[in-house]
């Protein structure tokens, strides 16, 4: 009995059998991207990396509660819709830091993720002591100044003498920038404190570009000096002037100006009434005079 010849298998197309192998692939790629994204999804929301708590520390007058909402406000959301941004691996920190920054008054700023759920917030502020006007135009807001001369917000409309007003002429009031350097600045201010515990108050400091500087003083007059001498030794000059017996009368309100950019060489100019019927009328009377 001949048994039957066997039919010859046809042979697979090649193009066909790379088509599966691509579809397989393509497949078990799908496969472990899902897997992978999916993981993803589920490890970032777990409550052992999710940041839920903000604390705040730092600053006097800045409220808390701004921080933690500004923060809280930066950790909303997701990325790509996959992860989210309190996720305490991927957390936006330089997001937190730049809109902690932005807000008026504040300074050094730190941010400190602690045990994967609880960021820190420590800052300091800065401490208004003065104000940086425009020597142009008055009625303009003014630049709070710190106790360096950094001009660091805006101030409100203030009135009275809470402040000691700073011009610098020729230079308008810009946000961020010392209007002069911070050596000159805390020269003016050890000038107008010493001068404070003498009971002549300065409401106004004016300087110029060549460094010299006016104080106005509120009850009326004027001190004129520079910065490019020793304040200590300036002081001193006008300490000598007001003691001796020639100016002993001296006070804020009778007086124009007191000139000591000369060092040694003082000039004094004063008001003097022409006569009792005229009252009112003046003529300027400048005195000079050498002290030691």
């Amino acid at each position: 009995m001949k048994s039957r010849p066997s039919k010859r298998r046809k042979p697979l197309n090649p193009a066909a059998i790379l088509l599966v192998k691509q579809f397989l692939f393509g497949l078990a790629l799908f496969t472990v991207i899902g897997l992978v994204l999916t993981s993803v999804w589920y490890l970032s929301r777990l409550n052992t990396f999710t940041i839920a708590t903000v604390e705040v520390s730092g600053g006097k007058t800045i409220d808390s509660a701004i921080i933690t909402k500004t923060i809280e406000s930066v950790l909303e959301g997701t990325y790509l819709g996959l992860i989210p941004r309190r996720f305490a691996y991927s957390y936006p920190e330089a997001n937190a830091l730049l809109a902690l920054e932005n807000i008026d008054r504040i300074k050094d700023v730190s941010v400190t993720l602690v045990d994967n759920k609880t960021l820190k917030i420590a800052y300091d502020e800065y401490v208004p002591e003065a104000l940086w006007c425009d020597a142009e135009y008055e009625d303009a807001d003014c630049l709070f100044l710190d106790e360096t001369g950094y001009a660091f917000g805006s101030a409100p409309n203030l009135a009275g003498g809470s402040f000691v007003r700073y011009y610098y002429l020729g230079l308008n009031p810009k946000k961020e920038t010392r209007p002069f350097t911070e050596d000159d600045y805390k020269a003016t201010r050890f000038f107008l404190n010493s001068l404070a515990e003498t009971g002549w108050y300065i409401d106004k400091v004016e300087i110029d570009a060549v460094r010299d500087v006016f104080y106005t003083l509120a009850s009326g007059g004027e001190i004129k000096a520079t910065l490019t001498r020793d304040t200590n030794k300036t002081f001193s000059y006008l300490e000598t002037i007001r003691q001796s017996k020639e100016f002993s009368h001296l006070k804020p309100g009778n007086f124009q100006y007191i000139d000591l950019r000369f060092g040694t060489k003082v000039f004094v100019n004063e008001e003097e009434l022409i006569e009792p019927s005229f009252k009112g009328t003046s003529s300027e009377a400048i005195s000079t005079t050498t002290v030691e």
